[in-house]
């Protein structure tokens, strides 16, 4: 098996294409949940400052412009990246021409999905 990965990446690498990868984003650190098993909660020391969506805009606009040469697949992530609807939405934008794909780590809550819908098609 190794051996069939190493001789696919061989290829990939004679074609003069890199490996993809994953950037992942904190959108924000803000949920709607209070889960027990949440491993980023300050219960479990968990502390994340909050850049401002413009800061965060930016520093996604460096790192596409740095990784350009690269297949991008963007993880967008946080304590619940579809909490704020506008900070999501920025983020999203700025990052959907650019990405091969996107993903979005979330808790799932219906109501926060249906605000965010309309971005997400």
């Amino acid at each position: 098996m190794a051996s069939a990965f190493g001789s696919a990446y061989a290829m990939k690498v004679a074609e003069g294409k890199k490996n993809p990868l994953i950037l992942s984003v904190e959108v924000n650190n803000r949920c709607n949940l209070s889960c027990d098993s949440c491993f980023i909660t300050p219960v479990h020391g968990y502390t994340c400052m909050e850049i401002s969506p413009e800061a965060l805009e930016e520093k996604l606009r460096d790192a596409l412009e740095t990784l350009s040469t690269h297949d991008l697949i963007v993880a967008f992530a946080g304590k619940e990246p579809l909490f704020d609807c506008s900070r999501f939405s920025r983020a999203y934008t700025t990052v959907f021409e650019k990405a091969k794909c996107l993903t979005v780590v979330t808790n799932g809550d219906v109501e926060l999905i249906r605000r965010n819908l309309d971005i997400l098609k």
